[in-house]
């Protein structure tokens, strides 16, 4: 397993209760969906407060670590169309 879904995993089952964070160096990083994508508002958690002003502030949430937020953040259960992908960061001031 790969860090980034060991954290994904780890924060699904509420582990440290919205602690796990993940910090990489990131230049240009990207949301996991397009903007177009009818999950983009639950992948990237634009409902739940994303401000952020460094990586440690953002946290993996949801029931399948799906939701980068900058606060602990609970989905309900189903299969979705995409798998959770890349870092959890702070981007621009925001969590993505």
């Amino acid at each position: 397993m790969t860090v980034p879904k060991l954290i994904r995993f780890l924060a699904a089952l509420g582990v440290a209760s919205g602690a796990i964070t993940a910090s990489v160096g990131c230049g240009d990083c990207e949301a996991t969906v397009s903007k177009d994508d009818p999950l983009y508002d639950r992948f990237e958690g634009t409902g739940f407060d994303n401000a952020c002003s460094g990586d440690g502030e953002c946290v993996v949430g949801g029931c399948g670590g799906e939701v980068c937020a900058a606060e602990s953040v609970a989905t309900t259960c189903e299969l979705l169309d995409h798998e959770p992908s890349g870092e959890c960061v702070c981007v621009q001031d925001t969590c993505i």
